[in-house]
Parts: C-alpha cells; structure tokens; sequence
C-alpha cells in the first residue's frame, strides 16, 4: 500500500521527472514514456540499465554492499602502539586479574592494620 503522506506513488526504478508534450502540450506523469494523447515519447526519456551483478542490491544498483565472507580480513595489530584506533591514549602494564585481585587484598590489611594501629578514626563523631 503506496503511503499517502508522500503524495506521490513510487515510481519504481524511473528516475524521470513529470513531463509536458511539446507537439500537442499535454501534461503526463513521471511514469508514463509516451504522450497519452498524442502518443509522442517523452524526449527526456533515460532507459535504466539493469542493475550489474556485481552483488550490489538495490534500487539502480547503489551502493548497499555487503563484504565477501570469503574475503580475508585486514590483519592489524596496534598491542605495540601509544594510541588506540579511536586517538585514545592507551593504558601500558594492564594487570591480569588475580593481580588486582591481590592489590585489592592488600589494601584492605593496610587499611585494617592502619586502624588496628590507633590511627584516627574516620567517623568524627566518636
């Protein structure tokens, strides 16, 4: 169902605009190729080639391209570079897991040790 808001139905794959007739000056829509009195062809008429089969899809065959599974992907390995793809800084010495893992920990018996210690306490209202 053609939608109405757009006030003009789809024309398919005619990139032809709305035409006058020269001999007989007949007002016809973009679809129709002849005059429909005088049955003269519009003379700004473009035949649309079918589309290549070059797997583009598509009205006219643009550019909706879809990569080739087959195709090999670009090999890049930015590990040794400063900046990442995006112009971020990159962050150098990332700890593994069970590393912050142990950090965490021992800032937590730093911490406890610290108040164990007599240090002051945070709550001001002791």
């Amino acid at each position: 169902m053609p939608d109405w808001r757009l006030g003009k139905k789809d024309c398919g794959a005619n990139v032809n605009a709305d035409w006058t007739c020269r001999p007989c000056g007949r007002f016809n829509l973009a679809q129709d190729r002849f005059c429909t009195q005088c049955k003269k062809e519009n003379p700004n008429w473009v035949d649309v080639a079918a589309a290549p089969v070059d797997g583009r899809s598509g009205r006219l065959g643009g550019h909706f391209d879809r990569p080739d599974p087959d195709e090999p992907k670009k090999d890049w390995n930015s590990d040794d570079e400063d900046i990442d793809e995006f112009g971020r800084k990159k962050r150098k010495g990332v700890m593994s897991a069970a590393d912050k893992q142990k950090a965490a920990l021992e800032r937590l018996k730093n911490k406890a040790a610290a108040r164990r210690g007599g240090g002051r306490s945070r709550s001001r209202s002791r």
